[in-house]
């Protein structure tokens, strides 16, 4: 059971993902968008969680969950960055 909801999330992150950057090479969202940041941001934890329950994974956690915390950097802009 526990693969099943690990695959299920880890679907889910990379449809996110590879939808955002689908929808802004054909401009259907901008790049600097709300809705691409989210995009991104949902599946990156998305692929953290999925990723933390399988064993020998760790690269992919971290790897994803710096990818989570650049987006939310950038989405909230908590230090006030012009990006």
């Amino acid at each position: 059971m526990l693969e099943v909801f690990s695959n299920f999330i880890e679907w889910f992150g990379t449809i996110a993902i590879l939808s955002a950057y689908g929808l802004t090479l054909f401009h259907v969202i901008p790049f600097q968008g709300k809705l691409f940041y989210i995009a991104n941001l949902a599946g990156a934890i998305a692929l953290v969680i999925g990723s933390a329950f399988k064993r020998n994974l760790w690269n992919n956690v971290l790897f994803y969950f710096i990818w989570a915390v650049l987006t939310a950097l950038v989405l909230f802009n908590p230090f006030h960055w012009h990006f």
